[in-house]
């Protein structure tokens, strides 16, 4: 997974923060979260510069934090989470943006989900239903069901 930087972008609420904190849970990984607002001006320095993350991640051997100096893995991995059409947001630079490969989040659609989970629980009772009419022929049809 070296190098393969990840940008989470789409609209409030759909949870692409947390979602980078599980996999980073799952990957056994530290995940540290910065907020960014428009007064950080850390992105815009970046976008401005034709910044290399493999050669950030060369330089970067530790940092300080509380006064200690703590030594940086050098396996990390950069994650970017945005808000799609957020009034303040300003876009990535294309030489940043190419460093990331992009993921679309998007809010889930809870009816069609529900519809879809109930048509699967309806499907599994027919199916059932189906393999104890084999088995027992003498029952009806409607005593299955019920």
């Amino acid at each position: 997974m070296e190098d393969c930087n990840f940008l989470c972008a789409g609209p409030a609420e759909t949870i692409k923060t947390k979602t980078t904190k599980d996999l980073a849970k799952a990957l056994a990984c530290k995940c540290v979260v910065f907020n960014c607002s428009v007064q950080i001006d850390y992105i815009k320095q970046w976008t401005d510069s034709s910044l290399d993350l493999s050669k950030l991640k060369q330089q970067l051997t530790h940092f300080e934090f509380e006064g200690n100096a703590i030594e940086l893995n050098s396996n990390y991995l950069f994650f970017i989470t945005m808000n799609l059409y957020f009034a303040e947001q300003t876009e990535l630079h294309e030489n940043l943006n190419a460093l990331f490969r992009p993921v679309a989040l998007m809010i889930p659609d809870y009816a069609l989900i529900a519809e879809i989970m109930l048509f699967s629980k309806i499907i599994s009772i027919l199916v059932m239903a189906s393999a104890l009419k084999r088995k027992y022929d003498t029952l009806s049809e409607d005593t299955l069901l019920i």
